[in-house]
């Protein structure tokens, strides 16, 4: 029987939750996740502070290889992660990272414009020095001139805890997180991230067996079918103008070659590719290995092949999990 925190652990937690949740971002969004869960309180949103966007910078002789804004990744994955959990952000606002007046306006102006009956946090375990100084010095004043109650808190990595500051004379609290408190966080019946969910946070996926899936008598249609030199050629061109774009040499891709698993599972490859001057011949062409793709990656859209679903598809028939990569590198393999 898995250990479980105390009944008192549960209602620190619980009286220290507010409808109004300010967060600062930095590159590792965990902190964040975690406060979002534990210090929200049922139907709560979150303000996500983070610093101002960075033009992407080139990194090798191609476009594609620039270096991405890994802030703006780690915002749009904290979002979407809390959402999958029914927690909505309500504002993202950006902010001069090292300007401290510029912290110090947009964050009171957020917190001044709030009901004053409702209630406010900030979690300043991420974001810079500058950020978390002159949002903490931003929220106390909004405390003394509104008389409201801020709670401000943080992770403690050393000891596994969340710290809670000094509230209404009463003293710094500790909240230990080990063992997690369930019946305390919001989304998923309350369970602690999976290991899959933490990297999905990080936008990574956890590698399966890198075997691809076993297709060989899909394989063998195709190869069939590809004795018609019309039809292979109007194969190889599909594959070239649309699969093989989603390969990268980018340093953010380390994903076998391909982009990252969270990107690729949003793409939904056109059928419809038809270079000049071959408008209609080749999508005709296409027409037998259109059809059997669709069959074999369980495709419901005629009129375009997900990377999604047929990985879902596959990890159904299959009994284990298949990445958009794989799929991406049988097809560029047939």
């Amino acid at each position: 029987m898995s250990a479980e925190p105390s009944a008192g652990v549960i209602k620190l937690i619980e009286d220290h939750r507010v409808q109004h949740l300010f967060l600062l971002l930095g590159l590792n969004p965990l902190p964040n996740y975690v406060a979002a869960r534990l210090l929200l309180k049922p139907g709560g949103k979150f303000y996500l502070f983070h610093s101002q966007p960075k033009a992407a910078t080139p990194r090798g002789p191609h476009a594609a290889d620039a270096e991405p804004d890994r802030m703006a990744e780690a915002r749009d994955t904290l979002i979407d992660r809390l959402a999958d959990l029914g927690i909505k952000v309500a504002d993202r606002i950006s902010v001069s990272e090292a300007d401290r007046d510029d912290i110090f306006k947009t964050v009171r102006d957020r917190a001044m414009a709030l009901p004053r009956a409702d209630s406010i946090g900030l979690h300043y375990t991420g974001g810079t020095k500058a950020m978390a100084t002159h949002a903490y010095r931003a929220l106390e004043s909004v405390a003394t001139e509104q008389n409201r109650t801020v709670v401000f808190s943080y992770l403690d990595a050393r000891t596994l805890s969340l710290r809670i500051e000094k509230l209404d004379g009463k003293p710094a609290q500790a909240i230990p997180l080990f063992p997690w408190p369930a019946k305390a966080a919001i989304g998923n019946d309350g369970a602690p991230p999976t290991l899959e969910q933490l990297a999905a946070l990080h936008g990574e996926t956890l590698l399966p067996d890198k075997d691809p899936p076993d297709l060989l008598e899909a394989a063998l249609e195709l190869a069939q079918l590809c004795t018609n030199d019309q039809v292979a050629f109007a194969l190889r061109t599909w594959l070239t103008k649309v699969v093989q774009p989603l390969q990268s040499s980018s340093w953010k891709h380390n994903n076998d070659g391909w982009l990252r698993e969270t990107e690729l599972e949003k793409k939904t490859l056109a059928w419809t590719f038809e270079p000049e001057g071959e408008r209609g011949r080749l999508y005709r062409l296409m027409g037998a290995p259109r059809i059997l793709l669709q069959r074999v990656f369980g495709q419901s859209d005629k009129t375009s092949f997900s990377l999604a679903q047929a990985r879902d598809h596959l990890a159904k028939t299959h009994g284990r999990t298949i990445l958009c990569s794989q799929i991406c590198a049988w097809l560029d393999g047939v």
